[in-house]
């Protein structure tokens, strides 16, 4: 279940899907929680009203940050589809996307950016 983080008016401002460190070790749950953290963008995206719309998606403390641009509603990273769903995901589909450590440095620059990104372009 997402959580979303909503402005005055109830329009997002920044998705986060936290699960399990288990997510991390297999293909089909990595590309199940790729899909659902795109799937939020589709019901949100139109909403926000900030230039960028922030999705942060969390496998224990592993983080893959995701930024779509309202304008042209581009999500990156981009979309790495299932090359052939006749067959099953390769062992390492999608391994070290999450590759941030949300506990780390690196972890506390990147929230530091998204939050100075989503307070310097919100209208007070």
């Amino acid at each position: 279940m997402p959580t979303t983080v909503f402005d005055a008016q109830h329009r997002p401002l920044l998705i986060a899907e936290i699960r399990d460190d288990t997510w991390a070790t297999e293909a089909y749950l990595r590309f199940k929680a790729d899909t659902q953290m795109r799937q939020q963008y589709n019901s949100m995206l139109y909403d926000c009203p900030l230039p960028h719309l922030w999705g942060l998606s969390l496998l224990g403390t592993s983080l893959r940050v995701y930024r779509t641009d309202v304008a042209t509603r581009i999500i990156k990273p981009v979309f790495e589809g299932h090359s052939n769903p006749n067959y099953v995901l390769p062992f390492d589909f999608l391994e070290g996307a999450w590759n941030i450590d949300i506990l780390s440095q690196e972890g506390f620059e990147k929230m530091k950016e998204i939050i100075g990104d989503i307070l310097g372009s919100a209208v007070l």
